[in-house]
């Protein structure tokens, strides 16, 4: 029973998420939950106390994510680092993970689109906690309003059919209703280094999960610090290539399987056969407006002398109303900065085949749905100096899954110390807005200025120059305007 313990202390973090992925801590939870379910039957407690209880407050937010890594529309379950969206292999016990309208189940960044791995082992360990929510997830990913399977996996790898039979929540089941949830719209899990946050809960959400964090030795890992994921209106717009456990170089658990930056061809160093890299958050910061996160990958570049730089940092600005956009800005340089070397930087977006890419003028793109029923268009546009050069390819993961075939973005230049300045927003949004930006390099900020006819967005983003002097020193600055009209007499 100590070694149960241990799992409860060092595998689920108080904030309630597990130091693997849910399709790994699948396989603990389904011997788990049945352990737990004896020991309450034969009164087996440790030092006078269930476990279960003991630990409830973290099984409680256990549940939870796997609502908000679940994304709009279902089908997918974010699965953390072993990532197979796929709902059957990870459903054991997360809400935040799983996206309105079901079927889909996120995986820390790291998918592989489909919910049945990451559903594996949820009814076991939570089944009997928050009945009304447990089968709201269950029915959104495979049951009546998701996938339709109930637990049933073709191949029997991951099937969780035998576990709805004996623990899925009995009727009646009071209804959980999204819309009337009061959930907070953002997970963040300091211990992790990671985000998941949205501007509603609705099918329609737009949701920005964000990774970067302290690799513990021994778990399987990716080389994915400082990437994101984005779902824009509910549809997977920049998404992760997948889960893997390899080293090589052009596999998903590399830095060319997520959304970085590239220095002549190499990313962060490999991960996989109990390798693993390190990054941290340094500045997170939200309010009624937008979230704000920045995470230093400067480690996961150097470990090991890969490939060295002198910083590797990541902005993110989520703002949610009144309409969402997203912008990310890159400051990463070379070691060789001082020798005024150019290099060739590389910035990588996966993205599904659904959506066409036509470039607008040198630094504007428009991403398109090709889909007859969806009609939905979004602008990317870059507000760098120099000229990017687009190149698309396509990435396949060796694993089955809706979006193991998909294109690979990669945004080039060379130069010395390139500042990727990048907006994500609706086309539609974007027609009332006014986009200016001005690099002042003494002062060493970008400054983005965001102007409507009701409101402006003043973003000043500060360039890294190794440690601060001082906590209170922060590399963002960001201000909402509303615009006072005059009134007609």
């Amino acid at each position: 029973m100590s070694r149960v313990e241990d799992f409860f202390i060092d595998s689920i973090t108080d904030q309630g998420m597990t130091r693997e992925g849910l399709w790994y801590c699948g396989f603990v939870s389904k011997i788990l939950g049945i352990l737990l379910r004896i020991c309450r039957r034969k009164n087996i407690k440790v030092n006078g106390e269930f476990l279960d209880d003991k630990y409830s407050e973290k099984l409680d937010r256990l549940v939870e994510w796997y609502l908000y890594e679940s994304f709009p529309r279902g089908k997918y379950l974010n699965n953390w680092n072993d990532s197979y969206w796929n709902p059957h292999n990870g459903l054991w016990g997360f809400q935040y993970e799983s996206f309105p309208r079901g079927k889909y189940l996120n995986n820390w960044n790291d998918s592989y689109w489909n919910p049945h791995n990451g559903l594996w082992g949820y009814l076991t360990i939570v089944g009997n906690r928050n009945p009304s929510l447990v089968t709201y997830i269950w029915e959104l990913l495979i049951g009546s309003k998701g996938l339709k399977t109930y637990g049933r996996d073709p191949s029997l790898n991951f099937s969780s059919l035998f576990d709805a039979y004996l623990f899925l929540p009995p009727p009646p089941v009071g209804e959980f209703k999204l819309e009337k949830t009061n959930l907070s719209i953002r997970r963040f899990c300091s211990d992790i280094g990671y985000l998941n946050v949205r501007n509603y809960w609705s099918s329609e959400a737009t949701i920005v999960s964000f990774n970067c964090g302290k690799y513990i030795e021994g778990i399987h890992d990716q080389s994915d610090h400082n990437s994101f994921a984005l779902i824009f209106a509910g549809q997977p717009l920049v998404i992760d290539s997948g889960a893997a456990n390899n080293t090589d170089e052009n596999s998903p658990s590399s830095s060319l399987g997520h959304n970085l930056v590239l220095i002549d061809g190499k990313g962060q160093r490999f991960s996989g056969r109990r390798n693993g890299v390190s990054g941290k958050i340094i500045e997170y910061d939200y309010s009624e407006v937008f979230d704000y996160i920045i995470g230093d990958a400067t480690e996961s570049y150097n470990l090991q002398n890969y490939n060295p730089v002198n910083f590797a940092i990541r902005h993110l600005c989520f703002v949610r109303k009144p309409f969402p956009y997203v912008v990310t800005f890159d400051d990463i340089e070379a070691s060789s900065f001082s020798d005024g070397k150019y290099h060739l930087y590389e910035y990588l977006l996966h993205i599904p085949k659904n959506f066409s890419v036509e470039k607008i003028n040198s630094n504007k793109f428009r991403l398109k749905s090709v889909e007859s029923a969806n009609n939905c268009s979004f602008i990317l546009q870059f507000f760098n100096q120099e000229k990017l050069e687009l190149k698309i390819e396509q990435f396949q993961s060796k694993h089955n899954h809706s979006f193991a075939n998909h294109n690979l973005l990669r945004f080039s230049t060379k130069a010395i110390n390139p500042h990727f300045l990048a907006m994500f927003i609706s086309e539609k949004n974007l027609e009332n807005l006014f986009i200016k930006s001005n690099k002042d390099v003494d002062n060493r900020k970008i400054v983005l200025d965001i102007l409507s006819p009701e409101w402006s967005d003043n973003l000043e983003l500060k360039f890294y120059r190794g440690k601060r002097g001082s906590l209170k020193d922060k590399l963002f600055k960001f201000q909402r305007n509303e615009m006072i009209r005059e009134k007609k007499l």
